[in-house]
């Protein structure tokens, strides 16, 4: 898939002035295909009730059957089953559905893991909702069996987890759990899950296991904690580790009343290469920008499971984040994963999904997933979105669909050499009881380099067609020397916004946020070359808006340049797109630049 980085910028440069200039490059489809896994879809056979919450987790369990005839197994939750309740409809005791899969996502038959299937060797209470989080553990205690975590989100009232040790046909061998090991646990205790391995090394530990707890609650509401729990291969919990405001780590004051902090949890490995390992945590109710938009935290662990050092913030307003790609309410961080290779465009950085199940792309409650490229220090280097509207997966979705209620990464399952993934969307099928996309993805790229910063930028590179973005301040004027492409021609494409006023949206042909996309191959009827020049009218749609065509027949360097001044009330961005022609190589064509302040490039 194509990632977009110069049809959007946010920044916030000397005045504090910020800008958002929306529209998105053209780009290939992120889903090829999908399946989709419900009540009578995908080959599912089984039998749901309305508000069963089928798909509220996923969790990928490799090939469980070995010989057998799946190519992947998965377990999906199922936290508002009634089986074995004594309130009828409203039991919720929770299930687990083993799902095992065929290559083109169906299903091929199932196991059910309840209070009357699947072997289960204890009872679960009305209430107790098992199945809100699951995560494969391995074979832990090394008995051969493949060991699965599960969440009761309220278990014994304040929440459990659950570690059952499968056999190859997804029934139970054995069970135990971990809450009674961590007596001050509260609030939603194994709301997710994500496995760290062994994070202490040489410590007493097989493995420890991040449990979200996003009610938790330390006397200012429920801010939400994460727990640090340390397994041995002899099913004994040996310590834990709780990470919530002023505890494990975590700097005092910055998380607020309600942000629910552990919505989700997903480790990211080695995330800067420093040593260290990498967990994302999901705050659903942050209201960065506006009231629960939502927020990842990206925290540095180390091997005893506290927070090394300090933490950062993807949100509406931190982490490099398109400013107006959140909404209120959108709930950004309801659902986290990443590959198992960790990284999704070969940069050999840890990328992100993250589910926001309030977007409304297309509808009310739609839900869509954000697909985020990282850099070492947790920040987006760049963003693919799938909603209703976004990535290939239009018009699919129905109101309050909320797809993005779970997501995992599924590995090749189709065999095409691109990562799939799967998605659970609870309101899917209306009173059907919830279910779970599968989407096959095509193949990410990071495209070209990307370069911030401040002052001198050297030899920026395109790909074909390949899109970048400058920023320049109120107060510096700006030089770019394009070099064109050996063995060809390169000719670029240059606009120019500035805002109508500080921190405003700029709207184009009565499209807001529309981007560089806005004038592609028409424009080339000006003459080439053509001197960049600035137009501006009293049209709203058209004030100020400023273009040309620039061509370089070769490699040599040619100086061009754009200079304050012109009643601009906020920073100018600059779309430069170049088109490599005539055989020419795209490796080779691209720009210098000074006095940027901000720049990405596609």
């Amino acid at each position: 898939m194509r990632i977009l980085f110069g049809s959007w910028i946010v920044c916030s440069v000397l005045l504090s002035v910020l800008c958002f200039l929306g529209g998105a490059a053209t780009a290939s489809a992120t889903v090829l295909a999908h399946e989709r896994i419900g009540q009578n879809f995908g080959g599912f056979t089984g039998d749901l009730d309305s508000f069963d919450a089928f798909g509220i987790t996923i969790c990928s369990l490799g090939d469980l059957d070995g010989v057998g005839p799946s190519t992947l197994a998965i377990a999906v939750g199922s936290s508002g089953d009634d089986d074995g309740g004594t309130l009828g409809p409203n039991s919720n005791t929770g299930a687990v559905w083993i799902l095992f899969l065929a290559s083109d996502g169906t299903v091929l038959s199932h196991q059910k893991i309840s209070n009357t299937f699947g072997g289960l060797p204890f009872a679960l209470a009305d209430g107790d909702q098992f199945g809100i989080s699951a995560e494969s553990l391995g074979d832990l205690d090394g008995d051969g069996r493949l060991d699965l975590a599960v969440g009761a989100l309220r278990a014994q009232a304040v929440g459990n987890v659950w570690i059952l040790s499968l056999n190859m046909d997804g029934t139970v061998n054995n069970a135990w759990e971990i809450g009674s090991s961590i007596p001050t646990r509260n609030g939603a205790f194994g709301i997710d899950l994500s496995s760290l391995g062994d994070l202490d090394g040489a410590g007493g530990s097989a493995l420890a296991l991040a449990v979200g707890s996003n009610q938790h609650n330390e006397g200012m509401g429920s801010v939400g904690a994460v727990w640090i729990v340390f397994l041995s291969s002899m099913d004994t919990v040996t310590g834990s580790v709780k990470i919530t405001d002023d505890a494990g780590g975590f700097p005092p004051g910055v998380l607020n009343t309600s942000d629910a902090f552990g919505s989700s949890v997903q480790s990211l490995g080695d995330l800067a290469n420093d040593g260290t390992h990498t967990l994302a945590v999901g705050a659903v109710f942050d209201d960065d920008g506006e009231v629960n938009t939502g927020a990842v935290w990206i925290l540095s662990l180390g091997s005893n499971g506290s927070v090394a050092s300090s933490p950062s913030k993807i949100s509406s307003t931190a982490g490099n984040l398109p400013l107006g790609s959140l909404d209120g309410e959108d709930r950004f961080g309801t659902s986290l994963s990443s590959p198992a290779s960790r990284d999704l465009d070969g940069d050999g950085v840890a990328d992100l999904v993250v589910g926001s199940v309030h977007d409304d792309d297309g509808g009310t409650n739609r839900g869509a997933l954000w697909f985020l490229l990282l850099n070492r220090d947790g920040s987006v280097k760049a963003i693919e979105k799938v909603s209703d509207t976004e990535g290939g997966f239009s018009t699919l979705l129905n109101d309050f669909e909320t797809l993005g209620n779970s997501v995992e990464f599924l590995g090749d399952l189709d065999g095409d050499g691109n990562e799939d993934v799967a998605s659970g969307a609870v309101g899917a099928g209306g009173l059907a009881g919830g279910g779970v996309w599968v989407l096959f993805l095509d193949a990410f790229s990071a495209g070209g380099t990307v370069n911030e910063g401040a002052g001198a930028i050297e030899n920026v590179l395109f790909v074909n067609g390949g899109l970048g973005t400058v920023l320049i301040p109120l107060d510096a004027d700006i030089t770019v020397d394009f070099f064109g492409a050996s063995g060809g021609g390169t000719e670029f494409v240059l606009w120019a916004w500035a805002t109508a006023a500080p921190g405003g949206r700029y709207s184009v042909l009565g499209e807001d946020d529309l981007g560089c996309t806005m004038f592609p191959t028409p424009l080339h009827f000006l003459a080439n070359p053509k001197p960049f020049r600035c137009v501006r009218s009293n049209s709203p749609a058209l004030d100020p808006l400023c273009f040309g065509v620039l061509e370089i027949n070769g490699p040599t360097a040619v100086p061009w340049s754009i200079t304050k001044g012109g009643g601009f009330s906020s920073p100018i961005a600059v779309c430069l797109q170049g088109l490599v022609e005539d055989g020419g190589s795209s490796s080779s064509s691209g720009f210098s630049v000074t006095n940027a302040v901000f720049i990405r490039v596609q």
